[in-house]
């Protein structure tokens, strides 16, 4: 609720609160998917508050029966979602929305500690190849050094290329039961050229 100053009214919530397994119960016999949740109180202009803390999830949750309330009833097979101070099931536009807004939340949490990890691992890799190289190309002074650090650069930027792809691997997953056959014979094949290639570079 809003009072007159546009501020939300708080209500105390006494001593008598549910657990975050009561929670969780209550939430998980409704819904497709477990919910992860945090509760904690404050003390907020003399009154104690009840918060509870829903952390981003890659899921769109579903409701898994008929829920009945004192105001509405929500039907099985929906999200819900808030508009203002009320609960209202999600459009079909509304869900793509919040779904794809999920997808690339999640993957740019991947990409950075990927794409770093890689390109460190990167350097590692191109120094141990080109180092124990240099005495049988028989690469000396000035340019053993430039050599060492094109290939710790080219071993950096490699690396970080596989780290991008890698990190693609979670959006990909998502979004793979909407990729045409075509695309995923491709998106496969891909992959394979690419394992191969560095192996024969590898191992060579």
């Amino acid at each position: 609720m809003i009072d007159a100053t546009g501020s939300r009214k708080l209500y105390d919530v006494g001593d008598k609160l549910p657990t975050e397994r009561n929670i969780r119960d209550w939430v998980d016999a409704a819904c497709d998917t477990p919910l992860d949740i945090e509760c904690f109180q404050e003390k907020i202009d003399g009154k104690n508050l009840f918060i509870i803390s829903i952390p981003p999830s890659p899921y769109l949750r579903e409701t898994t029966k008929q829920l009945e309330t004192p105001s509405q009833t929500f039907s099985q097979h929906v999200s819900l979602i808030r508009h203002n101070e009320s609960i209202f099931p999600a459009s079909k536009k509304e869900r793509d929305v919040i779904r794809n807004a999920k997808e690339k939340y999640f993957a740019s949490q991947q990409q950075v500690p990927a794409k770093f990890l890689g390109a460190i691992l990167g350097i590692f890799l191109g120094g141990a190849f080109y180092g124990p190289n240099t005495e049988k190309l028989g690469i000396q002074g000035w340019l053993a050094v430039i050599g060492t650090i094109v290939s710790l650069c080219v071993g950096a930027g490699t690396g970080w290329v596989l780290g991008k792809l890698m990190s693609d691997v979670f959006e990909i997953r998502m979004r793979w039961h909407k990729f045409s056959k075509m695309k995923q014979i491709g998106l496969i094949t891909f992959t394979v050229v690419i394992i191969i290639i560095y192996g024969v570079l590898i191992f060579r």
